[in-house]
This record gives structure tokens, C-alpha cells and sequence, in this order.
């Protein structure tokens, strides 16, 4: 093979080359475009099993409504308003093993606080309007 033949040869390996690349650029585009205008909302799934450190729910607006996880203290569980006020609360103390729920209002200030410890101590109290008391680590009834 001399070296025009080769020159030739290379050129049309050349030739062969653009017209696969212009196959395959078009419709690799069409595939990008057609692969991001998918609708990306949430929508429906079906999982046998999820595992997370924490789980956030949001509402259609895009605001959080729900959210547990485990903290340095345990595990817990919340209920947030349109404003993203905590209106319930639930958790359970791994340290002092008590377990309690609250019902909170639009300061979150608690109003009804329900739980038990370990030693089967339990308790219920009603908060009254501008009286707030904290609730962590505390074992009902007070002692």
C-alpha cells in the first residue's frame, strides 16, 4: 500500500466517521431533551423497605409537614403547621427510657404533654394559656 492509498483510506474512514456523528449527536440530544422533560414531581412508589437516618415529608407547596429522625437523646417524630410550627411531638428518651408526646399550639408552647418512664411512672398534664414549661428530660409526673 502506497501512500495515496492510504491518504484515500483515511479518508474515507473520515467520511464514515462524520455520517455515524451525525446519527448519533441528533439523537443523543433528542435523548437528553426527552429524558429532562420528564415530569420530575413526586408521584407514586411502592418500596418494600426504606432505611434513613431521618425522614422529611413535604406538602404540595413545598413546605416541610413532617419529620422524624434520632438525635443524641433518641428517636422522635413531628407534626409541623402551615408556618412550619412543630404542633406535635412525640419521642422517646434513650437515656432516661421515658417516652412522651405534646400537643403544642401556635408558639409552640406545650399544652397537653402526655408520657411514662421506665419505672412506670406516668402523667398527664394541661397547660394553661401563657404557661410554658420545657419538656425535655423531664419524667411525668414531676418529682
Amino acid at each position: 500500500m502506497n501512500f495515496e492509498e492510504r491518504i484515500i483510506n483515511l479518508e474515507n474512514k473520515i467520511k464514515y466517521q462524520r455520517v455515524i456523528l451525525l446519527i448519533l449527536v441528533p439523537v443523543l440530544g433528542f435523548s437528553v431533551l426527552l429524558g429532562t422533560s420528564q415530569d420530575n414531581t413526586p408521584g407514586n412508589a411502592t418500596f418494600n423497605e426504606i432505611t434513613a437516618k431521618s425522614l422529611t415529608l413535604i406538602g404540595d407547596n413545598g413546605k416541610q409537614i413532617m419529620s422524624m429522625g434520632s438525635g443524641e437523646d433518641g428517636p422522635g417524630f413531628v407534626l409541623f403547621d402551615e408556618d412550619l410550627t412543630p404542633r406535635v411531638a412525640l419521642g422517646i428518651n434513650t437515656k432516661d427510657k421515658s417516652v412522651g408526646i405534646a400537643f403544642l399550639d401556635k408558639k409552640s408552647n406545650a399544652r397537653i404533654a402526655i408520657g411514662t418512664a421506665e419505672s412506670g411512672d406516668a402523667g398527664i398534664s394541661l397547660l394553661g394559656a401563657g404557661i410554658s414549661a420545657p419538656l425535655v428530660g423531664k419524667v411525668w409526673p414531676s418529682q
